[in-house]
């Protein structure tokens, strides 16, 4: 009986230091559309990413590719994660998903 009462005791406290170990997550998404990535949304909150940057894009015609992987540069300085694109059916749209531990 005392094995099993050892037993039971260290798979529960095994299972609680694993729960406090394990790494939590936040999450986020991009969505871009016809090429131009335009809002960043976390949490509960949603932004849309600095039309600055859009503007000086179209002023000195760079790609539109070129302003979406300077706002996967960005986020990743950020700590952020691309962990899956999302294509939308019949159109130019993307979303893409990203992840990092939360602080």
């Amino acid at each position: 009986m005392r094995i099993l009462a050892l037993l039971a005791s260290t798979v529960v406290g095994s299972t609680a230091l694993a729960a406090q170990d394990s790494p939590r997550w936040q999450y986020g998404r991009l969505s871009v559309i016809h090429g131009r990535p335009l809002v960043w949304s976390a949490g509960d909150s949603a932004a849309p990413i600095d039309s600055a940057l859009a503007v000086r894009d179209r002023q000195t015609k760079t790609l539109p590719m070129t302003l979406l992987m300077r706002t996967f540069d960005r986020l990743g300085s950020e700590g952020w994660e691309l962990v899956l694109m999302i294509p939308e059916p019949n159109s130019n749209d993307v979303s893409y998903l990203f992840k990092r531990r939360r602080k």
